[in-house]
């Protein structure tokens, strides 16, 4: 069942950058399956680092909105919230190995399905005259745009491949003029954010040479949308 789980959330992943029902699919299973190990294990699901905090906000919103909500459109959306939620819980099932190894595949296909996102939202942008990617508005291309970005980060900070080292900050330009097209002040903030809380870390770990080209190239093509908006 460990296996199970394991596919299914990297299958969630995966399908979070084409289609939202697909991806609410198999994040339903991972959810129902996460739980299930729980209980197999025996393990105590409130033993994770954000396990009660969560557990607290999910009671909160649940109460709170059976108690308000009146329409059914709105309860249909404190479902996928909660199961987004509960989320977290499925992957205490699976170990720390294993989720570890499932982060590790999240970071290393992340820039391969952000470079399909750019290629679908730059062609609608420049052809269509519009903002579109898979799925949903222009808000969402931004958060789907943020890992594959920072995931370029790390991996150009860990590759001794000169290649590599050439191409991943391109990418990372790639993926923030691409989530800057919308010139979503929201999408725009929560980079910032992104970049004073990762940069803060890594420039604790690294020499700030080394951090040079893959934060300036994003930069260079961040400045350039928000000129041309």
């Amino acid at each position: 069942m460990e296996n199970f789980l394991f596919y299914t959330l990297l299958l969630a992943f995966i399908s979070s950058f084409f289609s939202i029902s697909v991806y609410e699919g198999f994040l339903a299973l991972a959810v129902i399956s996460g739980i299930a190990l729980l209980f197999l294990k025996r393990l105590n699901p409130l033993k994770g680092l954000f396990s009660i905090p969560l557990a607290g906000h999910l009671t909160t919103i649940t109460v709170s909105s059976f108690l308000f909500l009146r329409v059914k459109e709105q309860f249909r959306r404190l479902l996928e919230q909660d199961f987004f939620s509960l989320s977290y819980f499925a992957t205490l099932g699976l170990g720390k190995k294993k989720t570890l190894q499932l982060v590790d595949w999240f970071i290393k296909i992340s820039p391969l399905l952000g470079t399909l996102l750019s290629i679908k939202v730059l062609y609608t942008y420049y052809f269509n005259h519009d903002v579109k990617g898979f799925w949903g508005g222009s808000f969402v291309i931004g958060n789907l745009l943020a890992l594959p970005f920072f995931a370029t980060v790390y991996l150009f900070l860990k590759t001794e491949n000169l290649f590599l080292k050439i191409l991943l900050p391109a990418f990372g330009g790639l993926f923030l003029y691409t989530a800057f097209l919308p010139v979503e002040r929201s999408v725009i903030l929560g980079f910032l954010a992104g970049f004073t809380v990762f940069g803060i870390a890594l420039f604790r770990l690294y020499s700030p040479k080394r951090l040079i080209p893959i934060f300036a190239i994003p930069l260079i093509g961040g400045i350039f949308v928000l000129s041309q908006s």
